[in-house]
Parts: C-alpha cells; sequence; structure tokens
C-alpha cells in the first residue's frame, strides 16, 4: 500500500479493462469514416466508356460541371471552398470583375455567406 499503490485485491487483473463498457476497439471516428467513403471507388459513365474514380472526384467533378452549367449552388459550394480564409496574412486571391475587367481581391468566406449585397 502507500502513495500511488492501490490494494492488491482492488487492482485491475491482467487483461481486464479498466472501463468495461467504454469505446469497442477498432471504432472509427467521424473523420476517419468520411475519409474512408470519400476514398471509396465507383464507376461512372464518362460519353461512352466507363470509368473508376473515387467518390471525392466524382463529386468534384459534379460540383465544376453544375457550376460550368450555370447552377448557383454549385458556382457558391466551389467558390466558398477555393476560396476558404487561410488565416491572418494569408494569401489573398485576386480575380477580374467579370463587367469592368478591372482586377479586384476577391471577396472572403464570410462576405460569400453572408450573400449578394448591393453597391
Amino acid at each position: 500500500m502507500g502513495d500511488r499503490r492501490p490494494p492488491l485485491h482492488t487492482r485491475f487483473k491482467p487483461g481486464q479493462s479498466g472501463n468495461p463498457s467504454g469505446r469497442v476497439k477498432g471504432s472509427k471516428n467521424l473523420r476517419t469514416l468520411f475519409h474512408q467513403i470519400l476514398n471509396e471507388e465507383v464507376s461512372l459513365r464518362e460519353g461512352g466508356e466507363v470509368r473508376k474514380m473515387s467518390k471525392a472526384e466524382a463529386v468534384m467533378r459534379g460540383l465544376i460541371i453544375g457550376a460550368l452549367k450555370g447552377d448557383s449552388r454549385s458556382l457558391l459550394t466551389l467558390t466558398i471552398n477555393a476560396l476558404a480564409d487561410p488565416g491572418p496574412g494569408g494569401p489573398r486571391v485576386r480575380a477580374r470583375h467579370p463587367k469592368t475587367g478591372r482586377m479586384h481581391e476577391a471577396p472572403d468566406r464570410e462576405q460569400l455567406l453572408a450573400g449578394p449585397s448591393r453597391l
């Protein structure tokens, strides 16, 4: 007995868990499951041929194709992810204004989420 030495009859036996109803060995957290599912392969028909690609690539292709077709949600999702705030003092994205043709600093994530504003 003594400091940090519990009595022998109360100590954990070899192979006995300190939390028997705790987390199961091999269980995965949400981030691990998310990445595992996105990395799974899926077959897609592109033109006349069938291609295998990851689910993440398929989702990105769908977003880009939707944005090119004029789907505003796809465009907004791509823009928000492309312009995610890199942190204070991080690189800024410059873009050409579609109407005036002048270069300007692209809006940050908060401005995009706030929606359209009147100038």
